[in-house]
């Protein structure tokens, strides 16, 4: 009588069962889940078709897959649209918030850009007048979104050609 490798459920590995046919001497291990190993050293057991998030890694994710014929944990990294301060436009910061993966590009201010092109960013509350002192933009916000309103001034006379003669 030979010795067998596998005698019982303790002789597999996690995410493995124990396997023995009918008039077989030794029984075999078969993989019916995917492992992954956090860097903790904790295993996690995934069912086919199943995704997890990475303990370790909060942009990776591991999905159990059948590949070659075996079950396997297959890494997909997540791709992010903005990945650092230079991904966002002006009046915009990058914030990662705990957590997540991806970063976004959160309005801090207003951008006005004037008449003559020029770029202002307003904080909060904060105004810009024109020149003339005939326009007033004004930075608000509201539900989170930055955004400018403009009063600019009718004026009656705006030159000596506006006034009646006098006598």
């Amino acid at each position: 009588m030979g010795i067998c490798e596998y005698n019982s459920i303790a002789d597999c590995g996690p995410g493995q069962n124990f396997v023995k046919n009918p008039g077989e001497c030794c029984g075999r291990c078969i993989q019916t889940q995917c492992v992954v190993i956090a860097a903790n050293g904790t295993v996690i057991l995934l069912k086919e078709k199943q995704t997890i998030a990475s303990p370790d890694d909060r942009c990776l994710t591991y999905t159990c897959m059948i590949s070659m014929g075996k079950l396997s944990a297959v890494k997909q990294l997540k791709s992010c649209e903005h990945q650092s301060q230079s991904d966002c436009g002006i009046g915009y910061q990058y914030q990662i918030l705990p957590e997540q993966c991806c970063g976004k590009c959160v309005p801090t201010s207003c951008v006005y850009i004037t008449p003559d092109g020029k770029t202002i960013l307003l904080k909060e509350s904060e105004n810009w007048k024109s020149d003339n002192n005939c326009t007033t933009v004004t930075c608000q916000n509201i539900n989170g979104q930055f955004l400018t309103s403009s009063v600019t001034k009718t004026c009656t006379y705006t030159s000596a050609k506006d006034c009646g003669l006098t006598q």
